[in-house]
């Protein structure tokens, strides 16, 4: 169910509602990803779920781990783009972590390569996160590096062999920030996400890089460095989404014309239109093609929430409730958006009749009027205590 805003009518549909395929044996929606009418659904250390949503009739595939099984946790993490998926392989006490290349092209995935990390160390948490566009991966690896600071490592798939082109750091006074725990990706812009990041002066809790340049060029920190305890990360058409959970609130929004860390006024703050106590507001982010959707998973018990907004606008356009509203369902610890198909996970949930092993419920979102896509010069940023800052990154002279 869609709660709209007061001077909008609008019903979206829940049409699917995904369950693990076998029982309570993995706890599925840790992470999910979404292209055009292809998910694709992480499934703990059981694998992940390929779903068909083509007419909005799900088809479901068990995507498993290749004959020489990697080490870890296979399916921790999850991407998908055109015919290509990637699923990673966190590593256990001791290992390293590994990511599988799958080929959809046939009938049934095909395990065609393996990212590793080059200079993979023990407990590095390689695969803790994963983007994927067209030729380009990244992945995340947010206990490598320099004091366990983090970093994220850039593969180009192009060739026969996976070849790893560069490594993504926080830069110097990143101890322990766990840079890496979320990544995203689209054309030639990367943003990497971090944890609680003791950052220098001037930097901030994610970083978005220009991976035209070699090697890749960090861009000036966008938006207020904030206390946090999570960044999700997302971007599409050059618009990027970040997250700040560091408390408990309903968020606010705040709209920025020119991309001047010196310049510490906004043009316009936005509140949702029902806050509620206790949503953790901007707990994960989506956009795509002018819509932004945001997680409320809430940690003190309550069901969860997601919210709807015009990219374009700011405007919130709806909040999702979650279909069952029971406490501890943890609706919307994940979010993914392509078009008008929305996943929104819910870690507690799998049947009306109480907790599971988690489910992930897919969503039209058609009923919406669809903004107009923001043009490409554009920069926003989510931080959710939740505060939404919309910033502009200065045209090139």
């Amino acid at each position: 169910m869609l709660c709209a805003t007061p001077a909008q009518s609008v019903t979206v549909d829940l049409v699917a509602r995904l369950l693990p395929t076998d029982g309570a044996e993995a706890i599925i929606g840790f992470d999910t990803d979404i292209d055009g009418t292809t998910a694709i659904i992480a499934g703990d250390s059981e694998g992940a779920l390929l779903v068909d949503l083509s007419g909005l009739v799900s088809v479901t595939t068990t995507i498993t781990p290749p004959p020489s099984p990697p080490d870890g946790a296979f399916g921790a993490a999850v991407a998908i783009d055109g015919r290509r998926a990637l699923v990673s392989s966190v590593n256990p006490p001791g290992g390293t972590g590994s990511v599988t290349v799958f080929d959809l092209s046939g009938s049934t995935p095909t395990a065609v390569g393996t990212l590793v990390a080059s200079d993979g160390e023990a407990n590095d948490q390689f695969g803790r996160s994963l983007a994927l566009d067209g030729d380009i991966a990244i992945v995340g690896a947010d206990g490598a590096g320099a004091a366990d600071g983090g970093a994220a490592y850039v593969f180009d798939l192009s060739g026969p062999t996976p070849t790893e082109i560069a490594i993504l750091d926080p830069g110097p006074g990143a101890s322990g920030s766990d840079f890496g725990i979320d990544v995203a990706l689209d054309d030639q812009l990367a943003i990497v996400g971090a944890d609680v990041i003791q950052a220098p002066a001037g930097d901030s809790q994610a970083a978005i890089f220009d991976l035209s340049t070699t090697p890749p060029t960090k861009l000036p920190r966008f938006g207020p460095e904030l206390p946090t305890t999570n960044t999700p990360v997302a971007i599409d058409n050059g618009v990027a989404v970040i997250g700040f959970l560091n408390q408990p609130g309903g968020g606010i929004a705040v709209i920025d014309t020119a991309l001047d860390p010196s310049d510490p006024n906004f043009d316009r703050r936005l509140t949702p239109e029902t806050p509620i106590a206790g949503e953790f507001f901007g707990t994960s982010v989506a956009i795509s093609d002018g819509l932004i959707l945001v997680g409320a998973n809430d940690f003190t018990g309550g069901p969860g929430a997601a919210y709807i907004f015009d990219a374009l606008t700011g405007d919130e356009l709806g909040r999702i409730d979650a279909p069952n509203g029971a406490t501890e369902d943890s609706f919307g610890y994940q979010v993914s958006l392509s078009g008008n198909l929305a996943l929104i996970s819910a870690l507690g949930r799998n049947t009306p009749a109480g907790t599971g092993p988690g489910a992930v419920y897919v969503y039209d979102l058609s009923p919406l009027t669809t903004p107009v896509p923001l043009p490409a010069s554009a920069i926003l940023l989510i931080a959710a205590t939740g505060s939404m800052i919309f910033l502009r990154r200065p045209k090139a002279a």
